[in-house]
């Protein structure tokens, strides 16, 4: 059997890391293959060489996770004498912030009408090539428009063939138009799919705003760094005023020094609040014009709010007001970008399949307002311990008076000075956010005042992870 491999040289891609070698003596009989092990020893798989017959490629991996990898000969005599033990570790994807882009509405011609529950629609995401070939998840916004009874929309990466156990969108009344920023992995044809559930049916629209993508497609691309959630902006301050219906206006995102000047996106939680009349607010980096897309919609006095990513320009985003009213908003930080090469701190990302993680009408029932609750993020070890942030989606339901949850990191003393999501009387509305998580993947969530003293039950479904 042939002697051991040497000098084992391990370079790190997304899920998989190849691995350079020197091969040892044959030993009589010509090598056939190599055989790989991600547990020190223990157990040995194939291992697939590449273009150069010293590379192999091994994948499967959990990004962030360090493996003890070995690897050993194998000719006509069997398997050779194991190679020292290298540490191997994967890892996720970078991001790339992208002017928000219309890429599917279900109103327009041969597009597909109104979704009712059933099959999946697939939805390209490819945006006329500006998500590239390689990307491993999209940062989205969806709306529902023209809402028929009650019902949700679930995403899932392109492919899926059946309805997963989560949710992305909720809408509970005929006539509502409700919109959620969220991120899902994408199949190697950059699309996704969305199912409708529930007994009501809606028209619905997709927007782009980035994507995440290896090293290897976008170098530029850029890492996450998670903060405590911080407010950036609010309207209702001293000198402040509503946002009417045609204007716009430039916000920094510096929160207070929290967000450096290099950054090139921000993860913020926009809630409007004190509306009029009948409208919505885009949302662009700053001194961009208004795109042709919402980010949050409202009708009539409503206290809404959605998530998502955009990117930054000299620190700033722009807001703009459409429709036919006017609104006051609230702009809070829960992370940041910066480009990889400026900061090795940062985190990078790791889609997973929708995974519900919480769901209090299963555990301990509704929040009360004024108490908060430890809550999990990862289950089967689906979010490995060292994340420092995951991509959750936070629905609230059953709710009662008028009140709004809010998310602090792991274990956190108290609530934050922000909210994460909001409702007025019964409903169920749907927020994806990127959270900071703790030392192990949970977060605490709090309930605010509610005017009849009982909060909200909630859950949790998370579809990635930041390492």
């Amino acid at each position: 059997a042939p002697a051991a491999p040497t000098a084992l040289a391990v370079t790190a891609g997304y899920g998989q890391v190849d691995v350079a070698f020197t091969p040892g003596v044959t030993k009589g009989s010509a090598i056939t293959g190599y055989q790989v092990s991600a547990d020190d020893g223990a157990t040995w798989q194939p291992a697939t060489t590449g273009v150069n017959p010293t590379t192999v490629t091994v994948s499967g991996l959990a990004n962030g996770r360090a493996y003890p990898l070995r690897l050993r000969a194998v000719n006509a005599a069997g398997p050779g004498v194991s190679s020292a033990a290298v540490t191997a570790t994967s890892k996720g994807a970078v991001f790339t912030a992208l002017a928000p882009t219309r890429v599917y509405d279900s109103r327009t011609a041969g597009a597909g009408g109104a979704l009712a529950a059933g099959a999946p629609r697939t939805i390209s995401v490819a945006a006329n090539n500006a998500v590239p070939q390689g990307a491993v998840a999209v940062a989205y916004n969806i709306a529902a428009a023209d809402t028929r009874g009650s019902g949700y929309l679930a995403v899932a990466p392109g492919g899926t063939s059946s309805i997963p156990a989560t949710s992305s969108l909720n809408w509970s009344n005929a006539g509502e138009v409700v919109a959620n920023g969220f991120t899902v992995g994408v199949n190697s044809e950059r699309s996704i799919a969305v199912f409708g559930g529930g007994i009501g049916s809606t028209q619905f629209v997709v927007d782009i705003v980035g994507f995440y993508a290896p090293e290897t497609v976008t170098p530029a691309g850029s890492v996450f760094v998670p903060i405590d959630p911080a407010r950036a902006y609010d309207s209702r301050s001293a000198g402040q005023t509503a946002l009417p219906v045609g204007s716009s206006r430039q916000v920094s995102v510096a929160a207070g020094g929290k967000v450096p000047a290099n950054a090139t996106g921000v993860a913020y939680n926009l809630t409007e609040t004190d509306t009029a009349g009948a409208g919505f607010l885009s949302v662009a980096p700053g001194g961009q014009s208004k795109p042709a897309v919402s980010t949050i919609n409202w009708n009539g006095n409503q206290t809404m709010a959605n998530s998502t990513t955009v990117g930054v320009t000299n620190g700033a985003i722009s807001v703009f007001a459409g429709g036919s009213g006017s609104a006051h908003f609230i702009v809070d930080v829960v992370g940041y970008f910066v480009p990889a090469a400026s900061a090795p701190q940062g985190a990078r990302f790791t889609a997973t399949a929708p995974v519900r993680t919480y769901d209090s009408r299963q555990a301990s029932g509704p929040l009360t307002g004024g108490t908060g609750r430890i809550t999990p993020v990862s289950t089967r070890d689906i979010v490995p311990a060292g994340a420092v942030a995951v991509a959750a989606n936070l629905t609230q339901t059953g709710t009662v008076g008028v009140g709004y949850l809010a998310v602090a990191p792991g274990r956190a003393s108290g609530p934050p000075p922000t909210s994460a999501i909001n409702w007025t009387g019964d409903q169920t509305l749907a927020n994806g956010m990127l959270l900071k998580s703790g030392a192990t993947p949970e977060v605490s969530v709090y309930a605010g005042p509610s005017s009849q003293g009982v909060g909200a039950n909630y859950i949790m479904d998370v579809s990635g992870y930041f390492i």
